[in-house]
């Protein structure tokens, strides 16, 4: 065995684990009695840049890994592996540190129900599952999900993951109605009118409710239960101009009526940022 097949084995980096090339060239530097000062000068290169390698901060590059063949005798193809192997095992680690976060957040939000009432479409396949999550909310990556919600009026919601998902549908469902301008008298007025009805007319009078409201700046959709979640209403202002009123599609039809006169009357005294959550204890 050749001077070079020995240290080929010698130096030879272990796929297990990310071993930046610096620490072997510590370990040479050790064998060689050289300091990183001397090699510094002998590569023609700055000890600032050999400390940086030496910590993994900077990877070493052909040019770098041909200077460091001439001053230590390890080829230059050794240190060009050594590089490529590690900068692969970290992506490696950092690719399994996301999958894990993947699916702990999945497992946090309720994808079965987000699933069967087509908010994200998917075949069964994990990463675009999580893909298809991440669009839905808008959001880039599970770090800015928590970022998001977080920060939001519900961030302190033990079940965060169940209410974001019910909200964020209400969120898409709202934007894609177009509403006018808020206009108070005129909701005060619909109020009223809202109040006289009996029996089941309430009933079949919300769809034609959905569009006189959003004619004076309040956005009414009907969304899905979501396991675990026992909200019956959510009323917010999605922005100065436009309210939105967040309702169980499937609450009791006898409870229906008051549920919006009781969200209507929200509308009018609550703070634009303020979001007010109605459950089914009716708080």
């Amino acid at each position: 065995m050749n001077t070079n097949e020995e240290k080929e084995m010698l130096y030879a980096h272990d796929p297990n684990y990310a071993v930046a090339p610096g620490e072997t060239l510590q370990e040479v530097l050790e064998s060689l009695g050289m300091s990183k000062k001397e090699l510094a000068l002998r590569c023609s290169l700055t000890e600032q840049t050999i400390n940086r390698i030496c910590k993994g901060e900077q990877p070493i590059t052909y040019e770098s890994a041909e200077r460091l063949e001439m001053a230590t005798g390890v080829p230059a193809r050794i240190w060009n592996s050594l590089e490529m192997q590690y900068r692969e095992q970290l992506a490696k680690i950092r690719r399994l540190e996301t999958q894990q976060t993947q699916r702990a957040w999945i497992a946090q939000i309720p994808i079965d129900d987000l699933l069967t009432h087509r908010e994200v479409q998917g075949t069964g396949d994990e990463a675009e599952i999580v893909g298809e999550a991440l669009r839905f909310y808008g959001v880039h990556d599970v770090g800015a999900w928590r970022r998001l919600w977080q920060e939001s009026p519900i961030g302190s919601f033990k079940e965060l993951g169940t209410a974001s998902a019910w909200v964020r549908m209400g969120q898409r469902a709202a934007h894609a109605l177009h509403c006018g301008p808020f206009d108070g008298p005129r909701l005060r007025t619909a109020i009223q009118e809202l109040s006289m009805l009996q029996g089941n007319d309430h009933v079949s009078a919300v769809a034609d409710l959905q569009q006189r409201l959003a004619d004076i700046g309040i956005a009414l959709v009907l969304l899905p239960p979501v396991k675990g979640l026992s909200w019956e209403a959510l009323v917010l202002w999605a922005s100065g101009e436009k309210a939105t009123i967040m309702l169980d599609r499937e609450v009791d039809e006898g409870r229906l009526q008051s549920l919006l006169i009781e969200a209507l009357i929200y509308v009018l005294r609550m703070k634009k940022k303020q979001w007010i959550i109605i459950d089914e204890s009716g708080r």
